[in-house]
């Protein structure tokens, strides 16, 4: 009942003109259904976007044949466990004839030797800019930094610091990487060096994140704040970043200031995230940015992560004072949009 049901089912959605979106679990179609999966694939006139979880071997050849066949498909979600080498080097061909198609690769585990062969398989068919598969996780070497999967850059807490610093002098030929997240758990001022180098040098650079963990916090002080010093004037100089995650471990109250007024004095930076762990409070940071966003008419939102110690209503005038500023800077851009696509008579209605 079930697979006649089924086949019904996918007849059904081969004629029908209707449905554009479809969303296949795991074990969804029967293995004995899976030749109309095909005919759906291949001679729907509708289907534009496809999820598919099942990664059983039927569906894969079921999958590889109706793609091969459709125009129509825009968008697909597959597992990358979904085909094996062999199946990706046919689909990477299939690919690269379907001006339409775009690929996203889900992936649980991207250490995974298939899944890094599946990389250099779409990267050296010519076809790796039309798949996505969101971070690269760097750990023991930057290989597939070129691949363009990726949109993204992950230096985590276990990835060496040299090869963190080999990564961020590699960044700036790689234009499709638009974010960056790196943890910085010692000072080490090449590594720093390197970030500095990149965030000032870049312009394609949308998103980043930095995090600084107990260990550098803790010997910064012995070490001047050189380090911190390097990361800051690169920011002062970044005309592209438009969202800024900051996560520090008992900084002192000048260092986490010279990042607020370097950031604030900014105009690119749309959303500003700042997190104080450890001893430290978000004190200093707030003090200075409800100062510093007077002027600043561009950040249109601020996250605060940790511990506010001030009590009363100067904390919050303070924070008012900053969530104000947001506000007033949201409304002025709606109306700077609205303006731009406006005609002459709408802009100028209320002079006449």
């Amino acid at each position: 009942m079930e697979e006649q049901a089924t086949k019904h089912l996918l007849k059904c959605l081969t004629e029908s003109r209707i449905f554009k979106d479809l969303s296949l679990g795991s074990q969804v179609v029967p293995e004995s259904c899976r030749g109309e999966l095909s005919q759906y694939l291949m001679f729907s006139s509708s289907l534009t976007s496809l999820r598919l979880a099942d990664n059983s071997e039927k569906t894969q050849i079921a999958v590889l044949e109706g793609i091969l066949e459709n125009e129509i498909l825009e968008e697909l979600s597959i597992f990358y466990r979904i085909w094996n080498p062999e199946q990706w080097i046919r689909f990477a061909n299939i690919l690269s004839s379907k001006q339409r198609l775009k690929v996203s690769i889900i992936c649980d585990n991207k250490r995974d030797d298939l899944f890094r062969q599946v990389c250099r398989t779409l990267e050296d068919s010519g076809v790796d800019d039309k798949a996505s598969c969101g971070l690269y996780l760097v750990n023991d070497n930057v290989d597939l930094l070129k691949c363009k999967v990726f949109s993204g850059l992950l230096l985590g807490f276990g990835t060496h610091e040299d090869v963190k610093a080999t990564a961020l002098h590699k960044m700036l030929d790689c234009s499709h990487l638009k974010s960056l997240i790196i943890d910085i758990r010692r000072v080490n001022v090449a590594v720093s060096s390197a970030l500095a180098e990149y965030v000032q040098s870049t312009s394609v650079l949308r998103e980043l994140r930095i995090d600084v963990g107990m260990t550098m916090a803790d010997d910064v002080h012995f070490a001047g704040g050189a380090w911190w010093r390097l990361i800051v004037d690169s920011l002062s100089r970044n005309n592209s970043i438009k969202r800024l995650n900051i996560s520090v471990f008992n900084m002192s109250d000048g260092d986490v200031e010279s990042m607020v007024d370097a950031v604030s004095a900014r105009r690119n930076i749309r959303k500003l995230t700042f997190g104080a762990w450890g001893r430290m409070t978000l004190n200093a940071f707030v003090n200075r940015l409800s100062v510093g966003i007077m002027g600043n008419h561009t950040l249109l939102g601020v996250v605060l992560q940790g511990r506010l110690d001030q009590q009363g209503q100067d904390a919050s005038r303070k924070l008012f004072a900053i969530y104000e500023a947001t506000r007033r800077n949201s409304g002025l851009l709606a109306a700077g949009a609205a303006f731009s696509k406006a005609t002459d008579a709408h802009r100028y209605a209320p002079y006449v």
